[in-house]
């Protein structure tokens, strides 16, 4: 089992290195797979493998369905694309298998999966001040990664993580530090997704954590008083006499430009006026063709839609799902979801909303770490219920 968490380890350690395309496997991909094979040689613990997977068979045969309803798609159209579809979920369920197996019998593997994500935010702020992390154009920074909102959509996750263990660890010090630097690098990324999704859980905290949060204002008062007036009085001096310079510097900040673009976008979904949010999403499949929410449309062949704004694939992950597999597998994964955090401790929502709200924003079923961090709810429930019993 030791080397097991190991090669997971590397795995998430690596995890943020793009070095091949997007769609692609990577190096960090290799070592998880290596991991199901180590996994496979304890033949000790098959039975606990059987063991997750009829804990997780509405997974399963949601699985079947995406590879049943790809491979009708594939004798149609003979196109690779959706061979490759129903390897992303296939290698989701290893993931969803090796990290329910380490969470159950590893009792370190949570905290040292926490001090990984913080290595990796330290390491994606570094390469931006030494300027070695990729730009995907002159205001939108992508670190290691192949796009700006892979990036942002890794470091958000990174602190989904890092929060939900803290809380399972009952840690009282809040890793202010790492959240203030995943901040500044979405901001960096411009991903507005991603920059919503940090706004929920932010709100969401607040209000979960409101009256400690006054605790702490009212303790310490007389400090936050005097380093704001610092603050200001620093800013002001560096201002050019006419705008201060914290106002400037607002008006420069690109994800607030590609919000309100955003915005516009949300609004002209009413006016009926120009380019609308749900075209830019690709949300305009579900309503120009309805029918394949019924029997799904397969991931694949995106140009034979015609009449939607854009030929490409949804960037919506529940929405997605929908359209592309219908509403039978769209129902199981949505009960797959729901099982898994309708018994959580409040404490936990502003991480598990801000994610089921954040996935309506972009395509992120492909990432094995979406579906970790409902394996990781999982276990909090089942520990729960141990320690209760």
């Amino acid at each position: 089992m030791k080397l097991l968490s190991v090669l997971t380890y590397i795995y998430l350690l690596f995890k943020p290195y793009y070095i091949f395309k997007s769609g692609s496997i990577q190096i960090s991909d290799v070592f998880l797979l290596l991991g199901f094979i180590v996994l496979l040689m304890l033949k000790r613990k098959k039975n606990m493998i059987g063991h997750i997977l009829n804990k997780n068979k509405l997974y399963v045969i949601f699985l079947l369905f995406v590879v049943f309803i790809n491979l009708i798609y594939f004798v149609i159209f003979e196109e690779s694309k959706y061979i490759l579809s129903c390897l992303y979920f296939l290698f989701n369920l290893l993931a969803i298998v090796i990290f329910s197996f380490l969470f159950s019998e590893n009792k370190n593997f949570p905290e040292k999966m926490k001090r990984i994500f913080k290595i990796n935010i330290v390491i994606q702020l570094l390469f931006y001040f030494t300027s070695i992390g990729r730009w995907y154009d002159s205001s939108r920074y992508m670190g290691t990664f192949n796009d700006p909102n892979q990036f942002g959509y890794y470091i958000l996750l990174s602190i989904f993580f890092i929060y939900i263990i803290s809380v399972y660890d009952k840690e009282k010090k809040w890793n202010v530090f790492y959240y203030l630097m995943a901040a500044f690098l979405i901001i960096k990324s411009s991903s507005t997704g991603m920059f919503v999704g940090l706004l929920v859980m932010i709100v969401l905290y607040i209000i979960e954590n409101r009256k400690r949060i006054f605790y702490f204002f009212t303790k310490n008062i007389i400090v936050i008083i005097i380093s704001l007036f610092a603050v200001s009085a620093g800013l002001f001096a560096i201002s050019d006499g006419n705008k201060l310079f914290f106002t400037e510097s607002f008006s420069k900040i690109n994800v607030m430009d590609r919000l309100f673009q955003k915005m516009e976008r949300v609004e002209n979904i009413s006016s009926n006026d120009g380019y609308n949010i749900l075209q830019e999403r690709g949300l305009d499949h579900l309503y120009i063709y309805p029918q394949y929410m019924l029997y799904g449309a397969g991931e694949g062949n995106y140009a034979r839609f015609e009449l939607v704004s854009h030929e490409c694939e949804i960037h919506s992950t529940l929405p997605a799902i929908l359209f592309y597999y219908g509403i039978v597998p769209f129902l199981l994964i949505a009960c797959w979801i729901y099982k898994r955090t309708y018994k959580l401790n409040k404490h936990y929502m502003p991480v598990y909303l801000a994610i089921i709200f954040e996935s309506f924003t972009l395509l992120n079923y492909r990432q094995s770490l979406f579906w970790v961090v409902f394996v990781f709810s999982e276990f909090i429930i089942e520990k729960g219920e141990k320690n209760e019993n």
